[in-house]
């Protein structure tokens, strides 16, 4: 699905949001550096209607574009394109509440990796950096570890707070992934240490319940060695 820019063009862009009432809709500032986003609904009051009714072009003509698109996945796609920003939050509009969850992009975490990999770890790759995927999975399983239960932002402040990798739990050493991948059922959230455990010397990952079983053990071998 395309992905629609209007800049320049309010009666174009309000035309597409009353044609697209189900579309989706970036707010955003229009400098390529200016990371601000919102994500709405194309029928959300707080896009199509102006709070100052003296401020005509203030949809698009001023500060601020519209990316537009009947594709929620196409549109988040679309902004490390537009946007130079190293870190890109995409905030929800609580009007619509598309998702409740902030959908980040961080531009390093986009680059291919620098040497050669096999086809079964770019694939992995490729589902456990897509920002909305990742974002459906917090807003689901939350921005906690599911292995050893680390709340970034319990341990860095405000630096931390919402972040947290995701790791694909599909399990086979075939080259493909399915293509009904769903990011509620094969993404689990997971602190960095823990998704490189899980990884770490094995074509096959661990399962999350396989790497907490490992740490239990070693807990269990430190109490041991305190009794005597």
């Amino acid at each position: 699905m395309s992905v629609l820019v209007f800049d320049q063009g309010d009666a174009d862009y309000l035309r597409w949001i009353a044609d697209h009432p189900r579309g989706y809709v970036i707010n955003t500032k229009r400098l390529p550096h200016q990371a601000v986003c919102m994500l709405h609904r194309a029928d959300c009051p707080h896009i199509k209607s102006l709070r100052n009714a003296d401020a005509q072009g203030s949809f698009t003509e001023h500060g601020w574009i519209k990316l537009c698109s009947m594709d929620l996945r196409a549109l988040i796609t679309e902004l490390p394109r537009r946007k130079t920003a190293p870190l890109i939050n995409v905030t929800h509009c609580k009007a619509c509440n598309v998702l409740r969850q902030e959908i980040v992009i961080e531009r390093h975490a986009l680059q291919p990796p620098p040497h050669e990999v096999n086809t079964i770890t770019l694939t992995i790759d490729a589902l456990e950096q897509d920002p909305l995927a990742r974002a459906q999975c917090i807003e689901r399983h939350g921005a906690h570890c599911a292995v050893c239960n680390l709340d970034m932002g319990m341990r860095y402040g405000q630096l931390g707070e919402g972040f947290i990798e995701v790791h694909h739990q599909y399990r086979s050493t075939a080259p493909w992934m399915p293509e009904d991948g769903d990011p509620v059922r094969d993404l689990v959230p997971v602190c960095p240490n823990c998704h490189a455990m899980l990884h770490r010397g094995r074509e096959l990952p661990l399962t999350v319940q396989e790497l907490k079983r490992a740490m239990q053990r070693v807990v269990a071998r430190r109490n041991d060695m305190l009794e005597y």
